[in-house]
């Protein structure tokens, strides 16, 4: 800096603290990442849990997913808790019902002698029984009552709930100590002779479904002021009435659920952040190949996955900074080891041939006036150990109440760092900040607006042929870039990647268009420069591509109009399923008798054509649409893919020599 030079005050280094959230800003962070919430568990011996009000507002999560699974056992240590405190108070003065029996006292007289029946079996005995029995009347009591039988209903219910195997959770955890608790406290409540009696009754109930009209009846009794303890039982009757009972699912604030107390904030701000950078990529990519994961098996791998044409982005959680990168720097004393980091959040873009580029992004609920230098400083760290000194991109996000701010530092090289401070009470404006990094993440991946946009559509499309749609925008995708990428490949790579596609090809090279020709030479440089351990999925769709490039110039585009545009429109996959039909005495599909007029106006095989049909299938299904949904296609199945296409027998050479004319 040069003498007398001034910062100005919102780019110097300001003064910052840690901070908690507000309830108010506790509970928008908490809504806003609910459903990553429920899988998050944390081996923390010294956490708590707190009961508390299930999200006001918060989204509705789905019933039969693994997400359910885990907000079940949250809401269910809520419930438990407050049912625990609920049920001890009914056992202190439980309801009954009173009823007289007829019996008799052997002996002595021990109760109410019932002098009716005493005297009419006075007159008829002709003996004096000994020893003597009186006829006694006895009033008892019977607990099974509408709200005992519902309070029994529940604590069952809820003992069945924390009892389910839950072997995601660390044993460690809150989660694990409070199901444990909780689980003994039920079970000896169950054994309380009260709800022993009745619990018969409840299962019937659970059996027949009918808890609402259990419930009906005693809200009745309640009413009519049958029960002496009314606030106890209508404590239990409103805990009944904030639990969707065969759900267990947090709607709108209407039921509580345990979570952990507020030494958990910082690690909400990263859960938040990490739903708002998902969202905005999902916004821009569509959704991902690879549903995310629960937070529980976050160290097992990435938790989302986009097929982007060849390229990959993956999202990782609190992963080592080894999964991004080789480190540079490590431990020769006392003992040799590497220099290890977990960012919070990084995401990883690995493009067709093979290039990773990391970005990561560290949350921290620290609150700055100016740019977060020190946690710069951190992340830049983070880039020199993987050596990206000049070229790393990342975010640094943290918490500016009321008043979102932005910054950004760059290098020639290309390297990117922005520094955002957000709110999560003002959601839409964190949202845009948070735009600005999804921003940076596409502008990595080297894809081009159109591409991104053409496979955002095809991932919203549903139906039965939904996939195959997925699949053939990744196919074009893949293809596009690659063919982008070519124009910076070196002439003489390229020139000998052409001299090995052409030798591998002999007499099929000559009878191939131009287009076809640069399209598998262009695959084949790809395949050939990707690192062993890497996606071959891009290379494997060009040659694909290369395929259905055949058949669209040697069949399809012969088709005399008006029928050229309906099969012009046709997928990959859909055009093997016509070819197979049209090669059929029976059609089943409208353009299959199309295609078959062609190939007899082209007096061409129609046997053969079915037999090369099916081999054409197995590339499809075995080939093509793995590369462009599965997580990774590895050198063996690229090589596999590559011998059926290109082989001494592939189809190339019987696509070749079924549909192209000699010159």
């Amino acid at each position: 800096m040069t003498a007398g030079a001034v910062v100005p005050e919102e780019l110097g280094e300001g003064s910052g603290s840690d901070s908690f959230f507000d309830p108010a800003t506790r509970a928008a962070a908490v809504s806003r990442c609910l459903g990553l919430l429920a899988t998050y568990f944390a081996a923390a011996p010294t956490w708590s849990l707190e009961r508390r009000a299930a999200v006001a507002g918060g989204p509705s999560l789905p019933d039969d997913d693994q997400l359910s699974r885990f907000v079940r056992l949250r809401v269910a240590l809520a419930a438990a808790d407050r049912l625990d405190g609920i049920v001890r108070n009914i056992l202190v003065r439980p309801s009954f019902l009173s009823f007289r029996s007829a019996e008799e006292s052997v002996g002595t007289l021990s109760g109410h002698l019932d002098v009716l029946r005493y005297a009419r079996d006075h007159r008829s005995r002709r003996n004096v029984d000994v020893p003597r029995r009186y006829p006694i009347r006895v009033t008892r009591r019977r607990h099974s009552t509408p709200e005992n039988v519902a309070a029994a209903y529940a604590v069952a219910w809820l003992h069945k709930e924390l009892n389910a195997p839950f072997d995601e959770i660390p044993r460690d955890s809150p989660e694990s100590r409070e199901s444990l608790r909780l689980g003994r406290q039920l079970a000896r409540i169950l054994q309380h002779p009260v709800i022993a009696e009745i619990l018969p009754e409840a299962a019937a109930v659970w059996r027949s479904a009918s808890l609402s009209v259990l419930l009906d009846k005693a809200r009745t009794r309640l009413e009519r002021g049958h029960i002496a303890s009314r606030d106890t039982y209508g404590e239990l009757l409103r805990w009944f009435d904030g639990m969707e009972i065969d759900q267990l699912r947090p709607t709108a604030g209407s039921m509580e659920w345990a979570f952990y107390d507020e030494r958990f904030d910082t690690k909400l701000f990263e859960l938040w952040s990490l739903q708002l950078l998902y969202d905005e990529l999902v916004e821009r990519l569509g959704e991902p190949s690879i549903p995310i994961r629960p937070l529980f098996a976050r160290l097992e791998g990435p938790l989302a996955e986009w097929k982007l044409g060849g390229s990959t982005i993956r999202i990782f959680f609190q992963g080592a900074l080894e999964r991004l990168g080789e480190a540079r720097w490590s431990y020769s004393w006392p003992r040799a080891a590497t220099l290890r980091g977990f960012p919070d959040i990084a995401v990883e873009i690995e493009r067709f041939d093979g290039h990773r580029v990391p970005l990561l992004i560290d949350p921290k609920l620290r609150r700055r006036s100016g740019p977060p230098t020190e946690e710069i400083y951190k992340l830049l760290g983070y880039f020199g150990n993987l050596g990206r000194n000049d070229e790393g991109r990342g975010a640094i996000i943290y918490h500016s109440p009321g008043a979102p701010k932005h910054f950004r530092l760059e290098t020639a090289a290309g390297g990117a760092v922005l520094a955002l401070g957000v709110d999560p009470l003002a959601d839409v404006e964190a949202a845009s900040e948070f735009s600005r990094v999804g921003e940076l993440v596409v502008a990595s991946t080297g894809l081009s607006a159109e591409i991104l946009a053409q496979l955002r559509e095809a991932r919203q499309e549903v139906g039965k042929d939904s996939q195959e749609l997925v699949a053939q925008a990744v196919q074009e995708a893949a293809v596009a870039t690659m063919l982008s990428a070519r124009e910076s490949v070196p002439g003489a790579d390229f020139a000998r990647a052409e001299k090995m596609t052409r030798l591998t090809l002999t007499d099929e090279w000559d009878r191939l268009s131009e287009k076809t020709r640069t399209m598998l030479v262009t695959a084949e440089y790809f395949g050939s420069v990707v690192p062993t351990d890497a996606d071959h999925s891009g290379p494997l769709l060009g040659l694909t591509a290369s395929c259905e490039r055949i058949l669209h110039e040697s069949l399809l585009d012969r088709v005399r109009p008006p029928d050229t545009d309906r099969l012009s429109r046709a997928t990959f996959g859909q055009i093997v399923h016509i070819l197979a039909d049209a090669c059929r005495e029976r059609q089943n599909t409208e353009e299959g008798p199309i295609l078959r007029r062609t190939i007899g106006q082209l007096s061409l095989d129609s046997r053969a054509l079915g037999s090369l049909a099916r081999r054409l299938r197995e590339l499809n299904s075995d080939y093509r649409v793995p590369a462009a949904h599965i997580e990774l296609i590895d050198e063996r199945t690229w090589s596999d893919g590559r011998a059926l296409v290109l082989g001494p027998a592939g189809l190339i050479a019987a696509l070749v020599a079924g549909l192209v004319p000699n010159p």
